[in-house]
């Protein structure tokens, strides 16, 4: 299994943390882009910083924080740079040809020898329920979209699409319709290993109608805060794009934009990226009018045109 080193030190210094990080990753995991807005991390670590900013408010310290899917762990590296207080990371992916990888970065770019660092092997949050463990916090960045197929091997496919295993489950319509359903089993597993006053966070692409979100998380049981939003380019979208376009039908349909445009027009406006000046409804309600479906968006990037879309980093709070 071939490694390669990736030096993710921008990505950092973007969020502010001054810090060399050298990462080994292999062909199994999700690489970081040139663009540093092309990648979820960004949006990742600036929704840490806010959150640690309402952590500190509420008093609170985060002690136990797990990361679901990390790959190549570099999202666990930015919960303990930025979060205050953390001295246990729970690290899981479903592909165990990568915690090696996820172990080593871990350890190789923090010097506190008293950090435990704990992987597990396994689906969302079961091999950590399984052990009866709970946490403070756990965070995931995860795939939207399912598939039938036996072959999700390669590190992109893995980012991007997830098997279709749980189909026999009863989900709301609206849940399946708008390909939401391992973001409801990610909630739902979560919520299980939350201790009391516990926070989930999932970071979503946001192609779905904004309102669907606190629609989830009521259902789930979690009170539902937003700690930022931003504006992302469609990456690989050439396994993204036409699932979405695929899965439209009446009634569903999935919100892309050209990016270019759209991107112009939020900068015009002043929007920075990402944000918490506003929220994510009203960042889609900013550029509503450069709105298309999915179906338009693969016409677009089969005449060579960029799409984007919206992304949210959400906090859902266990207990009042």
């Amino acid at each position: 299994m071939q490694a390669r080193k990736q030096d993710v030190s921008e990505l950092f210094r973007e969020s502010g943390i001054d810090k060399k990080v050298v990462v080994a990753t292999n062909e199994h995991m999700y690489t970081l882009k040139d663009d540093i807005e092309d990648n979820w991390l960004l949006y990742t670590f600036f929704g840490f910083r806010e959150l640690n900013n309402r952590l500190v408010q509420e008093g609170k310290t985060p002690k136990r924080v797990a990361i679901i899917g990390t790959g190549n762990g570099v999202d666990a590296l930015g919960a303990y740079f930025i979060l205050d207080g953390v001295e246990e990371l729970l690290i899981t992916d479903i592909d165990p040809r990568v915690m090696k990888f996820s172990v080593e970065n871990i350890r190789k770019n923090i010097s506190d020898d008293k950090l435990g660092i704990y992987p597990f092997v396994g689906d969302l949050c079961k091999p950590i329920s399984k052990r009866g463990l709970n946490v403070d916090l756990v965070y995931g960045n995860l795939p939207n979209l399912p598939s039938d197929s036996d072959d999700l091997s390669e590190g992109l496919k893995l980012s991007s699409l997830y098997r279709r295993e749980n189909s026999g489950l009863r989900m709301p319509s609206y849940i399946t319709g708008y390909l939401l359903e391992m973001q409801k089993l990610f909630l739902d597993s979560a919520k299980a290993i939350l201790n009391t006053r516990g926070s989930v966070l999932p970071m979503i692409g946001g192609r779905v109608p904004y309102e669907l979100f606190p629609r989830m998380f009521v259902e789930v049981g979690l009170n539902l805060e937003e700690l930022c939003c931003g504006f992302k380019r469609q990456t690989e979208p050439d396994v993204v794009i036409p699932e979405y376009a695929g899965a439209e039908r009446d009634g569903i349909i999935f919100s892309f934009y050209p990016f270019t445009e759209a991107k112009e027009h939020l900068n015009k406006l002043g929007i920075a990226n990402p944000t918490t000046m506003i929220d994510g409804m009203e960042l889609s309600g900013a550029i509503r009018d450069y709105r298309i479906n999915a179906r338009e968006a693969l016409n677009l990037y089969r005449e060579g045109i960029e799409v984007g879309h919206t992304v949210y980093f959400f906090r859902g709070i266990l207990g009042k």
